[in-house]
C-alpha cells in the first residue's frame, strides 16, 4: 500500500511540475535552464511578421543583447542612400506577468516597451508586440559570434 501511495504521489508531482513549465505557447514543455538563463543572450532578428505578413526590408539588421545583470542593449542598422547607419539604445529589462512579458525600459524614458514572450528556447526567442500600427511577431536567434 505504501508503494502505491508513493507512486501515485510521484506521478501527481511530476504532472504538476511539467504543466507549470509550459508558460509560452510555443516554448519547451520542460527545460533544465531557467527562463532568465534562456533569455540572457545576444540575439539577432531573423524574421518580422506584421499582422501575419512577412516584413523583410524594414529592418535589415537588428540585434538585442539581454544581460544577466538586468540590462539590455539594442542596435538597429539600416541602409539609406548607400550609407549604413546604426542606432543604439540601452536600459533595463524585467520579466513580468508570471515571466511571460518582457519589459524593456530605455535610459531616459519613463514608460517601458513591453513584449509578450511567445517562444523561449535556447536557440529561439519569439516576441509579440501590439502597437497602433498592428501586431508584430519578431523571431530572434542567437547571434553568430
Amino acid at each position: 500500500m505504501k508503494k502505491f501511495i508513493f507512486s501515485l504521489a510521484l506521478i501527481v508531482t511530476t504532472m504538476v511540475v511539467l504543466n507549470s513549465c509550459d508558460k509560452y505557447p510555443n516554448g519547451p514543455k520542460f527545460s533544465i535552464l531557467t527562463k532568465t538563463a534562456r533569455l540572457c543572450n545576444n540575439w539577432e532578428l531573423v524574421s518580422i511578421l506584421k499582422d501575419g505578413n512577412e516584413v523583410i526590408s524594414k529592418v535589415p539588421s537588428k540585434t538585442l543583447s539581454i544581460d544577466k545583470d538586468g540590462t539590455f542593449s539594442m542596435a538597429d542598422s539600416q541602409t539609406a542612400l548607400g550609407q549604413i547607419t546604426t542606432s543604439y539604445i540601452h536600459g533595463d529589462w524585467t520579466l513580468e506577468t508570471e515571466k511571460t512579458t518582457l519589459s524593456l525600459l530605455q535610459v531616459g524614458l519613463d514608460i517601458p516597451v513591453t513584449y509578450t514572450i511567445k517562444e523561449l528556447k535556447n536557440k529561439t526567442l519569439v516576441l509579440e508586440q501590439y502597437t497602433s500600427q498592428g501586431v508584430y511577431l519578431m523571431t530572434f536567434e542567437p547571434q553568430n559570434n
